[in-house]
């Protein structure tokens, strides 16, 4: 599991991904902001809106209802990050990777690959949890 942190965004039909009682996330909706996105996946366990801890609140009582973006932070069970971040000798534990979606430009995406594990839509900054 890897604690991951990134931006929602309401798009015209809303943020496009629906969650549990339990905060998980269960759907995306196909061509919605979310899926668009490509940072959030079927299977996020909200822990966090806003740096603010959810601590058994539903979510949609953190979310106001004019809200146009806001931050999750989520625990995400996915093999394939952790063994990157194992390959990459960076730590799992007391830090939130902050996923970007990155827009590359015409010149620099025709001579990368993108990656197998994150693709080619989002990278990773760290944020300690610890303080």
């Amino acid at each position: 599991m890897v604690s991951l942190t990134y931006a929602v965004q309401r798009g015209t039909d809303g943020f496009g991904f629906d969650v549990s009682a339990a905060s998980e996330v269960v759907a995306l909706v196909p061509g919605g902001r979310a899926d668009q996105d490509g940072l959030m996946r079927p299977g996020d366990q909200v822990t966090a809106i806003d740096g603010v801890l959810l601590r058994g609140r539903a979510m949609a009582s953190m979310i106001r209802a004019v809200s146009q973006a806001f931050e999750l932070t989520v625990d995400r069970h996915d093999p394939a990050t952790v063994q990157q971040l194992t390959t990459l000798e960076l730590p799992r534990e007391g830090v939130s990777y902050q996923l970007l979606k990155v827009r590359w430009p015409a010149t620099v995406a025709r001579h990368c690959e993108p990656s197998t594990s994150f693709g080619h839509h989002w990278g990773l900054s760290t944020r300690d949890q610890r303080g």
